[in-house]
């Protein structure tokens, strides 16, 4: 990703895509890759996941469909960290034990907006903070 406006627009909604990934696949290793070492928010979500598929859990549905990015109204500034939201929708889902019972379920959450405070380190974005917010 390259290190603009555009660059981060389009590192924001891969790394969307790579927390649904880690969903589906029960693994969130990849998308550790792209955070930085202090997102707290982004460490406990993935070792949320990684930590349920280890126990024998099964995620079903809840899948994200990406539905833009957001940028600040004025350019900013790439040469500090970046601010901006990635609007998804979610499907349905639930978790389920390892015997098949139903442990949790969500509904459809069609306006979720994920903050992320994105940071270039020399070479590549990060993710510096992540926050969750459905309507």
């Amino acid at each position: 990703m390259m290190h603009t406006e555009d660059g981060a627009r389009q590192f924001a909604a891969f790394f969307a895509r790579t927390l649904d990934w880690a969903d589906a696949t029960g693994s969130a290793s990849y998308s550790a890759h792209y955070f930085d070492a202090d997102c707290t928010e982004c460490s406990t979500l993935t070792q949320g996941i990684d930590k349920d598929h280890n126990a024998g859990k099964l995620y079903i549905g809840g899948r994200v469909a990406l539905n833009g990015v957001q940028l600040p109204a004025a350019s900013p500034d790439v040469n500090s960290d970046v601010d901006c939201v990635v609007k998804v929708s979610i499907t349905a889902g639930e978790t389920r034990a390892p015997d098949g019972r139903v442990i949790d379920a969500t509904p459809n959450l069609p306006d979720v907006s994920v903050r992320l405070l994105l940071r270039w380190n020399g070479s590549s974005w990060l993710v510096a903070e992540l926050t969750i917010a459905t309507s």
